[in-house]
């Protein structure tokens, strides 16, 4: 397996990139909260305190079951920064309904 992308530096500021999939996720968030800024510590750190983090992840973070679930408290929209897999993975869309 490939290793895992560090997070971005302390001072990186990361423009969101496009989801896999068209939605209106995007247009629903304003020009302050397309930027987001990850302040060193881990992938699932940063979406814990703020799921949008999940929109500049690379895709194993994505794929990434635990990071998810632990990102979707905040919003569903966590959702659809999951991987195509992981949406199609029955077993976590079980344990999707159990925490939300």
């Amino acid at each position: 397996l490939a290793e895992p992308a560090a997070p971005p530096s302390p001072d990186a500021i990361v423009k969101a990139p496009a989801l896999d999939e068209p939605s209106s996720l995007s247009s629903t968030l304003d020009s302050s909260t397309q930027s987001t800024a990850v302040r060193g510590g881990s992938w699932r750190e940063a979406a814990v305190h703020n799921w949008r983090a999940l929109l500049n992840a690379p895709p194993e973070v994505r794929a990434d079951r635990e990071c998810i679930l632990d990102a979707l408290p905040q919003s569903p929209d966590v959702l659809k920064c999951a991987s195509l897999a992981l949406r199609s993975d029955p077993a976590f869309l079980r344990q999707v309904f159990q925490v939300h």
